[in-house]
């Protein structure tokens, strides 16, 4: 079952950390899609400037006057079979200026949308002429100034200047690549992520877990140490039952301490419901709305008058402190439960002829209500589990009747008060348990 717990949580943990991973990753991709697009485009932009030195006097397609020095000269090839440029023929694509190195596979040219002649400043490209006339017929038409041509797969960059149109050009490969190794790096960011996600995932759910077995491991105890007390009063009902079946002539009378047996079995019995269904009680979320003004220290006193009888019968001082009017917020059976329980389980393992102090003062907003036995010292590895339910040490448990749910039932009513309950037990004190609740303004 744990096994199986602890495999949900790591796939319920895994599909909302990758599914928060994934829209992160996904929205950083997008981010860093357009800064690469955004990119590309001032890359372009910026081949474009040294087409800015070629036109500062002007058009480099002018229609008369002097020759433009940028245009083949016709006069050296009247006949037209071969261009003024060696190994191009005559067409309408002038010749190719070299502007310098540069690593970018980005060309640009000018484009006379009058009479179609291109001017190329930096040819990285190598398009054939036809292709070259329909892709800057395409940008010229096209009303974006950043854009890409699907069929040619190119990216254009445009500029007007003068009435004619400087373009750059880049091929889809600039762009798909640094794209291509973005998705590679948010790939990789995100299998790492998954399997350090996974790791923590597998740590995490065994200290998820760890609440559930310990729940679980209680709930073996519960079902043995409740089997335990049951078993007992049962089996003497069950014997008690055999003994007066066995001899059905004999009067009431005679059979009386079969009879008595039976009913301390079945006192025995109902106790423990009732500490169950205290316990059950005290459990549920709606019990603060029956929390009032309570007298407490009206309450430590009737302990004190009631088991008196008690310490008397194992000649048991029992020295009380107690301050008057001091008014908690609780009910009067959860305030008489604490102040008895204490006193009754002091009173229970105090040896005879030993003392029980028992105190309640005040100490500025708070209540403190102790009860010290001197004579009785809880064992060091016992201290940690004396409110655990049903937990008895193994002396107690073999020498004191009890169900080993009263000092639990005292330590869920302190809780649902608001208080804290501590124990502290050495032999130099013995055993002190201090209860801590906040006190009402009169």
């Amino acid at each position: 079952m744990i096994k199986g717990y602890r495999k949900r949580f790591v796939q319920l943990n895994m599909i909302l950390a990758e599914t928060v991973l994934a829209a992160v990753l996904l929205l950083l991709g997008i981010y860093l899609g357009y800064r690469s697009r955004e990119e590309l485009r001032f890359a372009m932009r910026q081949v474009l400037a040294p087409v800015d030195r070629l036109m500062e006097n002007g058009s480099v397609f002018p229609e008369g006057g002097e020759k433009n020095p940028l245009k083949p000269d016709q006069s050296e090839n009247p006949m037209g079979e071969e261009s003024a440029y060696p190994g191009r023929k005559n067409d309408r694509r002038s010749r190719v200026i070299d502007l310098g190195e540069d690593e970018r596979q980005i060309s640009s040219l000018v484009y006379d949308p009058k009479d179609g002649e291109i001017l190329m400043i930096s040819d990285k490209l190598d398009l054939s002429d036809a292709v070259l006339q329909e892709v800057s017929g395409k940008v010229w038409v096209d009303a974006r100034d950043f854009g890409f041509l699907r069929e040619e797969r190119l990216f254009f960059y445009k500029e007007m200047q003068n009435s004619e149109l400087r373009v750059s050009l880049a091929p889809a490969s600039v762009y798909y690549t640094d794209l291509f190794r973005v998705i590679l790096i948010l790939l990789g960011v995100f299998l790492l992520a998954s399997g350090l996600f996974l790791l923590v995932s597998i740590r995490l759910s065994r200290y998820a877990a760890r609440p559930m077995e310990q729940a679980m491991e209680m709930e073996r105890q519960f079902a043995a140490d409740i089997s335990h007390d049951l078993k007992t009063p049962i089996t003497v009902i069950k014997a008690n039952n055999s003994i007066l079946k066995a001899d059905p002539e004999k009067t009431i009378a005679e059979e009386r301490q079969w009879l008595d047996s039976t009913d301390a079995a079945a006192d025995s019995m109902l106790s423990l419901i009732g500490e169950m269904l205290t316990l059950s009680k005290l459990d549920s979320v709606s019990i603060k709305e029956d929390l009032i003004p309570t007298d407490f220290s009206s309450a430590v006193l009737k302990a004190v008058i009631q088991l008196e009888s008690v310490a008397y019968e194992r000649k048991v001082l029992v020295d009380d402190r107690i301050t008057e009017r001091i008014r908690i917020r609780a009910s009067e059976e959860y305030a008489d439960r604490i102040a008895a329980g204490l006193l009754e389980n002091a009173l229970k393992y105090e040896p005879e002829g030993g003392k029980v102090t028992v105190s309640l003062t005040r100490h500025k907003k708070t209540a403190v209500f102790s009860v010290q036995n001197a004579g009785s010292v809880i064992p060091e590895e016992d201290l940690p589990h004396v409110f655990e339910r049903f937990y008895r040490g193994d002396k107690a448990r073999s020498a004191k009747e009890g169900h080993g749910l009263g000092l639990s039932i005292i330590h869920r009513i302190t809780e649902v008060l608001g208080g804290e309950i501590s124990v502290r037990s050495d032999a130099s004190i013995g055993t002190v348990f201090t209860v801590s609740l906040n006190v009402l303004e009169d």
